[in-house]
């Protein structure tokens, strides 16, 4: 349990010596908790920032909450093995799948300690929802640099291959959206 501690701790002041202490451990269990965990607080916390749904929370909700959470790691699972792939084939990285996908589910740590602070601004009006647009922000700028972090400790790589292996699957991703979103609007 204190490793556990160690590596949640860690991966928010220490990532790069964390990152590489979880590659080496391939902890997949306590990363799939932890990822799942922050998945459904974050749920929550988007919740309760919406008044239309926060007066609604039920048992329903919740399961729906927990629902996302287990489809999102299916998605993650294939995230990080486009990330994988192109890490390794591109980049000539040397790492395996198991180990950085560990490190690709401690990669939503601070989303743990976000949604908390969200739920709170969320009490202060607008005033709060502003405040809670901004920490949304900069917690994706957090997780993006974590994930570089990742995939640079995970595959011996560069800071800017591990960008670069980030731009490369968002373009993809991209060009895929809007080919079937072209096909879709083709049919119409």
């Amino acid at each position: 349990m204190q490793q556990y501690k160690d590596w949640i701790i860690g991966v928010i002041i220490e990532p790069a010596r964390t990152f590489g202490e979880i590659y080496e451990n391939k902890p997949v269990g306590p990363a799939i908790i932890t990822y799942i965990i922050a998945l459904i607080l974050s749920s929550l916390a988007s919740s309760v920032l919406d008044p239309g749904i926060a007066a609604t929370i039920g048992a329903s909700e919740v399961l729906g909450m927990i629902t996302d959470a287990a489809m999102s790691l299916g998605i993650g699972v294939i995230g990080a093995f486009l990330i994988h792939l192109t890490a390794r084939f591109m980049f000539g990285g040397k790492g395996l799948f198991w180990n950085f996908f560990t490190c690709y589910l401690f990669t939503a740590t601070p989303l743990i300690l976000a949604a908390p602070i969200l739920i709170v601004f969320s009490l202060f009006g607008l005033t709060g929802y502003f405040a809670g647009a901004v920490l949304s922000i900069m917690v994706v700028i957090w997780l993006l640099a974590l994930l570089v972090i990742a995939i640079r400790e995970s595959y011996s790589l560069t800071t800017w291959s591990g960008i670069a292996v980030i731009v490369i699957l968002i373009v993809i991703a991209i060009v895929i959206i809007f080919t079937l979103i072209s096909i879709f609007m083709a049919l119409i």
